[in-house]
């Protein structure tokens, strides 16, 4: 990345020097930070972040997590908070025993280097010779501000002004996006396009041949721009080390530590394995990696740390709620040992009929469960059946009828010791696993209710018009945060609509909408894929879409155009295992939610349609003991 923005430069600088070693954090003779690419534009505050995070990382682990890899993390997490992609992190590398010569430091790209050529070979020097990497990169610049002294030489209108903004106060703070300053997006690439780059360095990206049609690649499409970001920042952190990976873990990041043993470490073979799955396997450096992740957001200013929940990573262990009163993992071990793969084979025999059972399954599962907590009231029939109100009326029967099949198989073997609510939680976890998910334990315990949920309360569950900020406003009330809402989102990666819950789109004028106003063709009962990448799929690709500007419903596509929400689109998108990971830890949150009363109720014993009261009657009624009326 070229030598600008503060944001990036923590981290990027020990990249092109020598590889990622935190040389630049030393202090006192010698330190890299007083030398001229360096001198009074790296951010104090920025490498006083990092050393804060290490002193609180290693006051809950010990010094067992290198300032290097903190570093790393900590840029990740940086890039993530403003919005944008997340990528694997390599870890192990450890701490450099001294600065890095001033020649190599003299070798960082400067803000003033108008040969492209010049550049290319550089970052090639590093095993980084393709112009698209350059191009990519040089997109840090997204997020940042400099100084005057940096700005590039008057030659046009945009190059005048800044001048002029700089003649009245030298100390005035350039932005490098003019865009979208404070996000990290393609609103820099938009801004070369107009000629608008504040560096020389930016301004001959898009002079160039070879490089001007990846600018203008990234200013049209930001996914294209984050997909390729992603492939160069991981290949940046791979530089090699001259001398290898040799050093130690520092108990300051400002200084190396007196009288340190050398450690010698063998290459990637010895612990530098892709993502945090490298050092997940010891829970103390597990928990050293939350806690650095958690310090960033901490650290950084109230707006940007109020969208800091969790941060996406491979592997990254995803903390399970705790239970709700009443609920345990293992409640029927004795009285139904076989209840898991009762349940599991029914659910696997009906999917291989008809795949679309595990959408109905999901659908029915949060519809259920938001109005008034997991109790099976929506799976009554009769008078004020939550069926016949507007939001459950395309509720699929052959899903519902699959519920009451397998307590029919459950009972018959069991006898009547498993609720309807914990055989649909149940059912709803299997349909998900074999559609492609991952599994999750489900708390159980749940009772069935005794009447269907008020329809006030049925009015609540989303719509698919809904805007963000409605959808948070509803899913807090129930204890549900932001990130819940996208992971929970995530189950439309199956299943259909019809096109009637999403005409409103159809107004909208871009290229997908017009492709759904096609299919659709004036039918508002077809049906339309909710991921349009892999519909029966239970994947990640639906996040892939909606970065790509491809939700279907309103409520899918504003998830990307909210700060509160849209990073976590982007970690999904970019990190499959955080999604599949954190989808089953919402799911917990979900299935623990309870009426106003708790967990009252009875285990229902004929029929999941029927609550036993009814039962009763209509036996009593068919014996000549019915009540009159």
């Amino acid at each position: 990345m070229i030598n600008s923005s503060k944001n990036d430069r923590v981290r990027t600088n020990p990249h092109a020097v020598q590889g990622c070693d935190a040389s630049v954090y030393l202090k006192g003779a010698n330190s890299e930070q007083g030398m001229p690419p360096n001198a009074n534009s790296l951010q104090p505050r920025a490498l006083q972040l990092v050393e804060d995070i290490r002193a609180k990382v290693h006051a809950a682990c010990g010094p067992t997590v290198s300032c290097t890899d903190i570093s790393a993390l900590a840029t990740r997490a940086a890039v993530v908070l403003s919005g944008g992609p997340t990528y694997p992190v390599p870890l192990g590398q450890l701490d450099s025993l001294a600065p890095a010569p001033e020649s190599l430091v003299n070798q960082l790209p400067g803000p003033g280097t108008s040969s492209v050529r010049q550049l290319i070979n550089l970052f090639g020097s590093r095993g980084m010779g393709d112009a698209a990497d350059l191009v990519a990169l040089s997109g840090g610049h997204t997020v940042g501000r400099s100084q005057c002294a940096f700005v590039r030489p008057v030659d046009d209108t945009f190059s005048q002004k800044m001048a002029a903004n700089c003649s009245v106060n030298p100390s005035t703070k350039q932005d490098l996006d003019v865009v979208t300053p404070i996000t990290f997006d393609n609103g820099y690439y938009v801004a070369l396009t107009r000629r608008q780059g504040v560096f020389t360095s930016d301004m001959a990206l898009i002079k160039d041949t070879t490089t001007a049609p990846i600018v203008r690649q990234f200013a049209q499409d930001k996914a294209a721009f984050f997909t390729q970001f992603v492939k160069s920042i991981v290949k940046l952190s791979k530089v090699p080390r001259s001398g290898g990976n040799k050093g130690e873990i520092r108990r300051n990041c400002f200084k190396t530590n007196s009288g340190a043993r050398l450690i010698d470490v063998v290459e990637a073979a010895a612990g530098v394995v892709e993502g945090i799955r490298s050092i997940g396997t010891m829970a103390s450096r597990r928990m050293g990696i939350v806690l650095a992740l958690s310090t960033v957001a901490a650290l950084l200013s109230p707006a940007v740390s109020a969208r800091f929940i969790s941060l996406p990573t491979d592997h990254l262990p995803i903390t399970t709620p705790p239970l709700a009163d009443g609920l345990v993992f293992d409640l029927y071990s004795d009285s139904c040992p076989q209840l898991e793969t009762i349940v599991r084979s029914a659910v696997q025999s009906a999917l291989q009929q008809e795949i679309a059972l595990a959408a109905g399954l999901l659908r029915i599962f949060f519809h259920d469960c938001f109005p008034q907590g997991c109790d099976a009231s929506l799976l009554l029939t009769g008078a004020n059946s939550e069926q016949q109100l507007p939001p459950n009326l395309t509720l699929q029967p052959r899903a519902l009828q699959l519920i009451e099949d397998i307590r029919a198989q459950v009972h018959a073997a069991c006898g009547p010791t498993v609720s309807c609510a914990d055989i649909t939680a149940l059912a709803t976890r299997d349909a998900a696993v074999a559609s492609g998910g991952l599994p999750y334990d489900v708390p159980l315990g749940r009772l069935d209710s005794f009447a269907p949920a008020p329809s006030d309360a049925v009015f609540q569950l989303p719509q698919p018009t809904s805007d963000v900020s409605t959808l948070l406003s509803a899913f807090q009330t129930r204890n549900l945060d932001n990130v819940d809402l996208v992971a929970l989102s995530g189950g439309h990666s199956i299943g259909r609509a019809q096109c009637s819950s999403f005409s409103n789109r159809f107004r909208e004028d871009d290229d997908f909408a017009r492709r759904l106003a096609a299919n659709c063709s004036n039918d508002g009962s077809r049906l339309q894929e909710l991921d349009v990448t892999t519909p029966d799929v239970f994947d990640n690709k639906y996040y892939s879409n909606l970065v790509a500007g491809q939700g279907v419903f309103t409520s899918d596509q504003g998830l990307t155009g909210d700060w509160r929400t849209s990073w976590v689109v982007n970690g999904f998108a970019g990190n499959h295992w955080w999604f599949y990971g954190q989808f089953g830890s919402s799911m917990v949150k979900l299935g623990q939610l309870q009426g106003p009363s708790g967990n009252v109720g009875e285990i229902r014993r004929n029929s999941c349609f029927v609550p036993n009261s009814q039962t009763i009657l209509a036996a009593a009624g068919n014996d000549g003991f019915a009540a009159s009326a």
